[in-house]
């Protein structure tokens, strides 16, 4: 139980050093729907964290709580998004034709644990990675 309050502590002055900003969307739709889970937990949305080589990467939201820490990148998109976990990058498509293309989220939120981990001196597998596409895209 200490280290959940010393790890919260941390976090806390992480997101004080980066600032907090649920102003999109996506983003508090997630906040707002953890904030309803039942059970002990810490919400702490856009964390910036120092990565390995010296850039800051910045952590959508981090849940503490009683059963793990999960580590959470949302992306409000709409179209229809094509990808697999190996790309370096994924496309969003549109119904125009438009396309677009991005990074691989699941290597972004890796980088993010990895930051996550170096800087609380935790191992990797004690994070849990979630990705969270809006209702909007297929």
């Amino acid at each position: 139980m200490i280290w959940v309050i010393v790890l919260v502590l941390i976090c806390y002055v992480i997101v004080s050093f980066g600032g907090r900003n649920r102003g999109q969307c996506g983003e508090n739709k997630i906040y707002d729907t953890l904030e309803k889970l039942s059970g002990c937990k810490a919400m702490l949305p856009n964390c910036y964290l120092p990565t390995e080589n010296g850039d800051i990467t910045e952590v959508d939201l981090i849940l503490i709580h009683e059963s793990g820490i999960y580590v959470i990148e949302s992306k409000n998109y709409s179209g229809w998004i094509f990808g697999s976990e190996d790309q370096l990058k994924w496309t969003q498509c549109f119904k125009s034709g438009q396309r677009e293309h991005f990074y691989n989220p699941i290597k972004q939120n890796r980088t993010h644990i990895r930051a996550l981990a170096t800087f609380l001196n935790m191992p990797e597998d004690a994070f849990s990675s979630y990705i969270v596409f809006s209702e909007r895209c297929e």
